[in-house]
């Protein structure tokens, strides 16, 4: 689940860093009369992209250590570039309602 949630955060830091590229190319972008966009040039943005790209860095570090350890879990020798982990990560709703599952289990569990 782990390894999951954290394949879900690269990508959306990925998503967040291509965004972010985007808007710095619209804003350095000049328009008629040979202007910029309001706020001028896009020196300002350049800071806040390497946010974006130590963000995506991290994530990236944080998934690493995720299969890691997966595979001391699993107590395997596989190397980490190799494992992968395919599922939907996603919120559902239980099947069953939360009362009757304790009807269920206090039904079912041993003793007096």
């Amino acid at each position: 689940m782990q390894v999951l949630q954290q394949k879900a955060v690269v990508n959306v830091a990925r998503e967040n860093l291509e965004y972010y590229d985007g808007v710095i190319d619209i804003q350095s972008q000049p328009i008629q009369g040979g202007r910029y966009c309001a706020g001028g040039s896009s020196t300002g943005w350049n800071c806040n992209v390497s946010s974006f790209e130590s963000d995506l860095q991290t994530a990236l570090v944080n998934l690493r250590t995720a299969k890691i350890q997966l595979i001391a879990l699993l107590n395997d020798r596989a190397p980490v570039e190799q494992l992968d982990v395919a599922g939907q990560f996603d919120f559902t709703e239980l099947a069953t309602p939360q009362a009757e599952l304790r009807e269920i289990a206090l039904g079912t569990r041993p003793g007096p």
